[in-house]
């Protein structure tokens, strides 16, 4: 029979496990529903052996793979969660490639832990920045990252350093690995992570002195993929006849399919508009039965359209983008992508 202090021991723990130790207030209701969501991440189940690798003095530099696991969004805050385990005062830094899957994943990590975007969890991206002096968890670009690492080598203000979709291979994203590399020789209180879903993780591995590797099981939903066969070469009239047989694709998908949104990749941000006007067009042809609201994405993103790109809404959408959406950033109930499958190098943003 257990006694009354074994009691009051068991209410003490019970209670402290529904506490936020960054708030030091009761855990909301959004919290408890969204965990029981990520426990079923494919990534969860590593949590364990990621936090003993962490734990491992020798293991300066951990590599990580896995494509649709929920590493991005996970693995920061295990992050953080053995930096407070520690007591580690110094900061957490995650780089992405796009500033606006650094600007989401900053609010979305933020919602997960509970915590208000600002205060334990930032970000740092070109021309925009929201931390303080008291931010543990910094999501940031590359480029911004890099001119720290210049200015000084041994980033003595970061405690762990995260450079997440490596496999990009984008000459800041190398230039930053390279000058990690020398700075782990010049720092003891200094450790490195190297994400991406198709990463060639042997290369990694050799750069960084035989580092371990995690390989964690990915999930992708099953996909039909449908090629028009009139345009897998330019037409006569270029990019303007592809972007006009896209708008009489989205309106047939729109009136044929009940459910799901649409997402269409487009070469650059005048392209975008063409294809809106083209289906603004057809869409003046026909009566359709349900709304669509089309919202643009790209380099040059701005927070208010990616609000309207990822919150919940009744009504169908199509998102017109550039390649900002090919990492890292989740949006939901996307059931179609369509693809215009024409490079403009001089047009991406």
């Amino acid at each position: 029979m257990a006694t009354a202090m074994e009691i009051d021991d068991n209410k003490c723990a019970s209670l402290q496990k529904n506490i936020n130790p960054f708030t030091k207030q009761p855990y909301s209701e959004k919290y408890l529903q969204d965990l029981k969501k990520r426990k079923r991440l494919p990534v969860y189940n590593f949590q364990q052996i990621f936090m003993d690798l962490l734990e491992e003095k020798q293991n300066k530099c951990i590599i990580v793979t896995g494509s649709g696991s929920g590493k991005s969004t996970q693995i920061p805050q295990w992050c953080l969660e053995y930096s407070r385990k520690i007591n580690n005062t110094k900061s957490i830094v995650c780089t992405q490639p796009q500033k606006g899957a650094a600007i989401e994943l900053a609010k979305r990590v933020a919602s997960e832990i509970d915590v208000k975007l600002g205060t334990i969890v930032g970000y740092n991206v070109r021309s925009d920045r929201i931390y303080d002096e008291t931010t543990k968890l910094i999501f940031m670009t590359p480029e911004v990252l890099l001119h720290e690492v210049i200015s000084n080598i041994k980033i003595d203000k970061y405690h762990i350093i995260i450079i997440d979709e490596a496999h990009e291979r984008q000459i800041n994203i190398d230039m930053l690995i390279s000058l990690l590399y020398y700075s782990l020789k010049n720092t003891d209180d200094l450790k490195i992570i190297i994400m991406g879903a198709t990463l060639d993780a042997a290369k990694f591995q050799n750069f960084f002195d035989k580092s371990p590797l995690l390989s964690i099981p990915g999930f992708t939903y099953p996909i039909e993929i449908i090629y028009d066969n009139e345009c897998t070469v330019a037409p006569q009239n270029g990019i303007h006849e592809i972007l006009e047989k896209i708008a009489v694709l989205v309106v047939q998908i729109h009136f044929k399919n009940t459910n799901g949104d649409i997402l269409v990749f487009l070469p650059g941000k005048e392209d975008i508009l063409n294809t809106e006007k083209y289906i603004n067009f057809k869409l003046k042809q026909t009566s359709p039965l349900k709304k669509l609201s089309i919202i643009h994405l790209n380099g040059q993103l701005s927070k208010s359209n990616q609000d309207k790109a990822l919150k919940k809404r009744q009504e169908r959408i199509v998102i017109l983008e550039t390649n900002i959406a090919e990492t890292s950033s989740t949006i939901d109930n996307i059931m179609f992508v369509i693809d215009s499958g024409y490079i403009k190098e001089s047009h991406y943003n």
